[in-house]
């Protein structure tokens, strides 16, 4: 379910976990359709096992470049799962789903209603390759 929250801002529940099986999290996060990747805390992905894999540079809003591990977490929302990459935030960083989560789960955000849905999926080229 999807809670629109002030102008413009959707906050949705998630649960993050490791895998398909073992522990997971709940939580609420802010829907980012213009960030690419998740952020949620260190803290809360270690918690369920999530362990980064590596270290990638981002530029921040004020232009300056900070390093952030990156690891690979299982979210489950609206009836479906999915593993996607995930940010290791650190203190002071928002917690936040991001595009590529929103994709592979097959969800979109409603710039109407700003609920989160489930997106129509397309799959293009099917049937136009090598004569078929």
């Amino acid at each position: 379910m999807s809670l629109p929250v002030g102008m413009g801002m959707t906050h949705v529940r998630v649960s993050i976990a490791k895998g398909l099986r073992g522990s997971s999290r709940r939580l609420s996060l802010l829907v980012d359709s213009g960030a690419i990747y998740s952020v949620l805390p260190r803290p809360t992905l270690l918690s369920v096992g999530i362990r980064p894999f590596r270290k990638e540079t981002f530029r921040v809003a004020d232009g300056r470049r900070i390093v952030r591990d990156v690891g690979i977490a299982v979210f489950r929302c609206h009836g479906t799962a999915a593993a996607t990459q995930v940010i290791f935030g650190e203190r002071g960083d928002a917690s936040v789903l991001g595009v590529m989560a929103l994709e592979e789960l097959g969800l979109e955000r409603n710039p109407r209603s700003g609920r989160v849905r489930k997106a129509e999926l397309l799959l293009l080229g099917v049937g136009t390759a090598a004569g078929i």
